[in-house]
Order: C-alpha cells, then structure tokens, then sequence
C-alpha cells in the first residue's frame, strides 16, 4: 500500500515591480525634509507604533525640558551673582577696613590701619610696637564726633603719652595745637574762637595758666 503524498502548495506570482513583504521598508515616524515635517505612513497592519501627533509631541517635551532646565540655570546664577557675590566682597571689605595691618621686614607691625562708625585712623609705630604717630579722623570709640580731627605725636617711652597734639578742639571743633609733658600735662596751648581770634596759654606743671594772651 503507498504511502499518501500531499499536493504540492500552490505557487503565488509576484508581479513585476513589486517588493515582497520581507523586504517591506517600515516607516512608521514623521518624516524630516528641509525645515519642515510631515508624517508619513502608519506602522504595518497589526504592529503598534507611535502616531505622527505622539513623536511631535515627544519631541515638544524634549525642547521644552531643555528651556526649562537652561532657564533654572540662569535664574540660579543670576541668584548667585546678586546675593552671594556681594556678601563674600562685603566681608573682604570689612576685614580691611577693621584690621589692616602692615608689617615690616624684620616682622614686626609698623604701621595700623583702622575704622570707627565714625572716622579712620592710621597709626606709625617703632619695630618694638611703641606708636609714635597717629592721624585719625572722627573721635574716639567713648565719644564720637564726625567733625573731629587730629595729628597726635607721642614720646618714644612707649607710655603712649601725647606730645604734640594738632587738630579739633571740643566742644565746637575748632583749630587748635597743645604741647605736653612726659606726664601727659598740657602745658602749652594755642587755638582760635568762632570769629578767627586766637589765643595763647602757658602753664604749669600742675596745668595751672601762668600766662595767656589775650
């Protein structure tokens, strides 16, 4: 008994021109000519694929993540530039205007550079730390005055007692110079009123006036 065959499967004939489903392109995106977009066909019967509206809108959120991500930048920096900038150069003035000094060669300080609320003052001094000279401006820590101004010399015994001062007089602030002893006593003075009149007083070693003019 003869084993059964089967018929032979029927041939289909491809028409001339034609591009079998093997060799298909698949296109299933928007496509890009010159500057402009447009879609081309959907995905093959059957398979999923994104519609033209979805690339679009894919490629909407890229460019709109890229602006959002480059303006948080820039808003920061601005940030960074208004607020912190300034603190960091405000601190760096602050330390110069309250503690500059300037040291020698054999290092030791020689000259003090410093500020009061009111005024500034640069102050002269010997390698072993004796000031001998001070320009300040303002008054003094216990009794401001914006108006005051003056040259101090001081004797070389590190007493910091004044020698010659040249400046403001209180209360009205006007010219005056004095000359003191090693005691720190004046005993030499000279100065002018409101109306330009000067007057002279000599004293003693108790600050007593022994003679004036006029």
């Amino acid at each position: 008994m003869g084993t059964a065959q089967s018929p032979p499967l029927p041939v289909r004939s491809v028409p001339p021109g034609s591009v079998s489903s093997t060799h298909t392109q698949r296109h299933w995106g928007p496509e890009v000519s010159g500057y402009g977009t447009h879609c081309g066909s959907g995905p093959p019967a059957g398979l999923a694929g994104p519609s033209c509206e979805e690339s679009q809108a894919v490629k909407r959120i890229i460019i709109l993540s890229s602006l959002v991500t480059s303006a948080v930048w820039l808003v920061m920096t601005a940030l960074a530039v208004i607020f912190v900038f300034p603190a960091v150069v405000d601190a760096q003035v602050a330390r110069v205007r309250f503690d500059d000094v300037l040291v020698g060669a054999d290092g030791h300080t020689q000259v003090h550079l410093g500020t009061t609320p009111t005024g500034s003052a640069v102050q002269l001094l010997n390698p072993d730390g004796t000031v001998r000279a001070q320009l300040a401006s303002g008054g003094g820590a216990s009794n401001p005055d914006p108006a005051a101004a003056g040259l101090n010399l001081y004797y070389p015994n590190g007493s910091n007692t004044i020698m010659v001062r040249l400046g403001t007089a209180a209360p009205l602030d006007l010219p005056a110079m004095t000359l003191r002893d090693s005691q720190g006593t004046v005993r030499y003075g000279v100065s002018l009123d409101a109306s330009g009149n000067a007057s002279i007083q000599i004293l003693d070693a108790d600050g007593t006036v022994i003679w004036s003019a006029p």
